[in-house]
């Protein structure tokens, strides 16, 4: 099963009315996972991150840069970032940046 109809299966959707946004979707938080591990694809054990973080910015869609909200009663806040799991998750799956620098002679 391909991540986008993981993706919709979470999300309810069963028609392809949203197939575009839902890819973007994808692709930018694969971008992200990916320069966040400093690697150049995704393992096939991350993938379940990248359809929770999709998930998140799908709801959060029309409400970006907003923190809290309160309409009839009903007030709604949202967390900047992602929910602690996931990042600790991630950072499992990160490898070091090795830099390469010259020392001065002394």
């Amino acid at each position: 099963m391909s991540q986008i109809e993981k993706l919709k299966i979470r999300l309810g959707i069963t028609d392809t009315s949203q197939d575009s946004l839902l890819q973007l979707i994808l692709d930018e938080i694969e971008q992200q996972i990916l320069a966040y591990t400093n690697r150049d694809k995704l393992l096939p054990t991350m993938e379940n991150m990248q359809i929770k973080m999709a998930i998140i910015e799908y709801n959060k869609q029309g409400s970006e840069g907003m923190n809290s909200t309160s309409q009839g009663g009903v007030s709604q806040s949202w967390i900047d970032g992602y929910p602690k799991d996931i990042q600790d998750t991630l950072t499992t799956f990160r490898r070091l940046k090795v830099s390469n620098y010259a020392t001065p002679k002394l």
